[in-house]
């Protein structure tokens, strides 16, 4: 079955092998049908436009239409809906079939970022439970671009966060060698 985009699922372009791993998609995924939309959106193109012009052959496109993004879960979960939360549960994210959804969309994925603690949970348990992928990508770990995530760095200012988080995306992937 063809990967299909969705609020949770953006295949990017066929031969990009970056992808981005966010927590769930919320009520701005559900209204425009793709996946980090809103504010979360606007960092992401922010911090690739700067990759961009960092390490254009890792990062060659300077928006985030063009790379594989998906969550960690795939349901929308924001304040409005029947379940009145916004992210998964830990329990929900590890179950087998949401593990085996998201090695699904990453498996040819050469460099994976998580964004966030969910993220990183997901990625941490698809990578145990599918060592056959474990030695061929390189994992990034950094705080999620959310405007809620960044209120916890009251008094700094958003490009200098991008910049800080994009940063943090470069020196990990410059532990691996050949990556950057």
């Amino acid at each position: 079955m063809a990967l299909k985009d969705s609020a949770h699922f953006q295949k990017g372009k066929t031969r990009c092998k970056t992808a981005f791993v966010f927590s769930c998609p919320g009520k701005a995924e559900e209204e425009a049908k793709r996946p980090v939309s809103g504010p979360t959106g606007e960092n992401l193109d922010k911090a690739l436009k700067y990759l961009n012009k960092k390490v254009q052959k890792k990062f060659p496109w300077p928006c985030k239409i063009y790379y594989r993004i998906t969550n960690a879960w795939a349901r929308v979960e924001h304040r409005g809906t029947k379940r009145k939360r916004s992210e998964a549960t830990d329990a929900e994210i590890v179950r087998q079939r949401n593990i085996e959804r998201l090695f699904k969309e990453l498996k040819r994925m050469k460099i994976i970022i998580a964004c966030g603690n969910k993220a990183q949970l997901a990625l941490c348990v698809m990578l145990n439970r599918h060592k056959e992928i474990r030695n061929s990508v390189k994992c990034v770990n950094v705080v999620h671009l959310s405007p809620r995530a960044k209120k916890a760095q009251k008094g700094r200012s958003v490009r200098k966060d991008i910049r800080r988080w994009a940063t943090k995306v470069l020196s990990q992937l410059k532990k691996f060698r050949s990556a950057v």
